[in-house]
C-alpha cells in the first residue's frame, strides 16, 4: 500500500517547513527559559529532535548565525533590559 497523496494545499516541503518551524521555535523558547545556565549543544539538539550535526548546520541556517553567537547576542540583549 501507499500512503495517501499530500492535499495540494499543503506540499510536502511545506510540511517539512512546518515541522522544522515548530522545532526551531521549542528551542528558542528553552534558549530564552535558560538563558542564565550553560547551554549544551547536545541538550538543545534532543530539545529539537535532531542529531547533534544536524541541529548545528540547521540552527545556522535558520537564525543566520551560529548557536553561540545566538545565545550571546540574547544573553546581551536580555541583560541591557535590566
Amino acid at each position: 500500500m501507499s500512503s495517501p497523496p499530500t492535499p495540494p494545499e499543503q506540499p510536502v516541503s511545506g510540511l517539512f517547513r512546518a515541522e522544522y518551524a515548530r522545532r526551531m521555535n521549542a528551542v528558542l523558547d528553552h534558549i530564552d527559559r535558560h538563558l542564565d545556565t550553560p547551554l549544551d549543544l547536545a541538550q538543545l539538539a534532543d530539545v529539537a529532535h535532531f542529531s547533534r550535526f544536524h541541529f548545528h548546520r540547521v540552527f545556522a541556517a535558520w537564525m543566520g548565525e551560529t548557536l553561540g553567537d545566538y545565545a550571546r547576542r540574547r544573553r546581551l540583549e536580555t541583560a541591557a533590559l535590566l
